[in-house]
């Protein structure tokens, strides 16, 4: 993948902001080569990392967020049966990197830390960033009400898919839910 364009988007447009979305499906690639498939998701990962570095070491990081999602945890493809994989798959891998000064309660933002977080969380924390924070009315409409923002609000320990609003289909036991948060 060309991370380049979102670089250039940054130094064309220094002043202005901006929102970049980067759907990378290139680690998808299964095949029954073992050797084949590590070297390719390792030279992956460090293309992915020089990109993040290049992107913090940047001036206008301090206004910076940056959200690095996976849709699951590992795989070993098509043949995937062993238990840890499985249990991989359903926790897909979220990291968002904020700017100490963007961060409305440090407390809430790393208490979150290895709960349950799901898709429309992390859509209400985007909207607001994105959004003038001293008015409500300019984050817009269709936000759900039961939806955490991430970075200014604490998910309850014990949140269940129920209360996420999460298809139980995805979910685990409550006692795995509570303590790995494993919800797709």
């Amino acid at each position: 993948i060309s991370l380049q364009f979102i670089e250039q988007m940054w130094d064309t447009y220094h002043l202005q902001p901006k929102f970049a979305f980067l759907n990378a499906i290139a680690a998808h690639d299964y095949s029954f080569e073992w050797e084949e498939s590590i070297r390719k998701a390792e030279a992956y990962d460090e293309h992915i990392h020089d990109f993040l570095q290049r992107m913090i070491s940047r001036k206008d990081s301090q206004r910076t967020v940056i959200i690095v999602r996976s849709d699951h945890g590992l795989q070993k493809g098509p043949t995937a049966i062993d238990y840890s994989v499985q249990f991989e798959h359903r926790r897909p891998w979220l990291e968002i990197l904020v700017p100490q000064d963007l961060v409305l309660s440090k407390k809430a933002f790393f208490s979150n830390q290895g709960r349950m977080v799901t898709g429309y969380d992390l859509y209400k924390t985007m909207r607001y960033l994105m959004s003038d924070r001293t008015n409500p009315l300019s984050v817009g409409q269709g936000i759900p009400d039961w939806s955490v923002d991430i970075i200014a609000e604490e998910i309850d320990r014990d949140r269940t898919c129920e209360e996420a609003k999460a298809d139980p289909s995805l979910c685990r036991s409550k006692r795995q839910i509570r303590r790995y948060g494993v919800c797709n």
